[in-house]
């Protein structure tokens, strides 16, 4: 190699390491890390009703509950965005819509974290925010059941990816506080940083935990940890997802929300999303694994006594219900409609 040559070889070198040293500085300026103040510029929280479901009041732990227009039902649902998420992604517009579309009073609170820059580059500091996140929530959560107790008597978090993590945090913060969830949904609870022990959401969650697994072992976890875990067929990779690395795990990934969403909207028809019971995570694969003759719904209508390991299969495309996937009528109907 001849001097000229040495010389743009490691001047290309020398360049090279200055703009990696400059895009994880400037990556870095890019990440916020969230305080312990519970803050409005980072955490914010939008309520949705039947009568306000296109404008939501902005709520704040500050708020005075008793003049806030709740709908007069019991329930209370909350719900947590992913990495790459706010109070208005596809996450939670495609579910919000579709409960609302069913004609029901829903109080629907999202919860908007996006000013936190919950990027993938910035998912190490996401992950340490989960905690001053959850506790915004639990306070929050804890001023509107001191007014509304008597009201809310089923609350159910809704998490997606690092949400659900989050939800998970929050119910440990919550039972110091003696209140508990009656429901907790894990849709893809994110693995990073959360392998094992690490784990936020688990079973303890709330009075009862339902998982939806659809990209294991890549950006959702692997193992059981819910009540009941379904794994979409088989939970690594989903039908109709890209083939290029990055594209399919991410589609893969966002299909546990859009499964649960279209859930919603099978109510008490015959067609819905239902999966067979497996015996143990090692006899679940790709092709299946060993089936035996329980059949459970999946999603909005879970029946709350249901609890193990199941999977279920999908079409590639949206409707993504098995046309030939049919239940019995009786079973919807013994699915209790005041835990959707």
């Amino acid at each position: 190699m001849c001097v000229l040559e040495k010389g743009l070889f490691w001047l290309f070198v020398v360049l090279s390491l200055e703009s990696i040293i400059l895009q994880s500085a400037t990556t870095e300026e890019l990440c916020v890390e969230a305080d312990d103040q519970c803050s409005d510029t980072h955490v914010q929280f939008y309520l949705y009703t039947m009568l306000n479901k296109e404008n939501p009041i902005k709520i704040s732990k500050e708020t005075d509950f008793k003049e806030i227009q709740f709908s007069e039902t019991e329930h209370l649902k909350i719900m947590i965005h992913g990495i790459g998420g706010s109070y208005n992604d596809d996450f939670n517009t495609s579910i919000r819509n579709a409960y609302f579309e069913q004609g029901l009073e829903y109080n629907i609170i999202s919860v908007n974290y996006y000013d936190l820059k919950p990027i993938i580059e910035c998912y190490e500091k996401t992950v340490k925010n989960v905690v001053p996140i959850a506790n915004c929530i639990a306070q929050l959560l804890s001023n509107i059941l001191d007014v509304k107790k008597t009201q809310f008597t089923y609350v159910h978090a809704i998490g997606f990816c690092v949400g659900a993590q989050i939800v998970g945090y929050t119910a440990k913060l919550l039972k110091d506080m003696k209140i508990t969830f009656q429901r907790a949904t894990g849709l893809d609870p994110a693995l990073r940083n959360f392998e094992l022990i690490f784990n936020f959401l688990d079973k303890e969650s709330a009075d009862f935990v339902d998982i939806i697994h659809t990209n294991c072992g890549f950006f959702g976890q692997l193992m059981p940890a819910g009540s009941v875990d379904f794994y979409a067929n088989g939970g690594i990779n989903q039908p109709g997802c890209p083939n290029n690395t990055h594209d399919w795990k991410t589609c893969s990934h966002n299909r546990a929300y859009e499964y649960f969403a279209e859930s919603i909207l099978y109510k008490l028809n015959e067609t819905a999303f239902f999966a067979n019971k497996h015996c143990s995570i090692d006899q679940l694969s790709l092709t299946g694994g060993f089936k035996d003759s329980e059949i459970v719904l999946v999603g909005a209508f879970c029946n709350p006594q249901t609890v193990g390991i199941f999977g279920f299969p999908t079409k590639s495309s949206a409707p993504y219900v098995v046309e030939n996937s049919k239940i019995l009528k009786e079973l919807l109907e013994n699915t209790a409609q005041d835990n959707v």
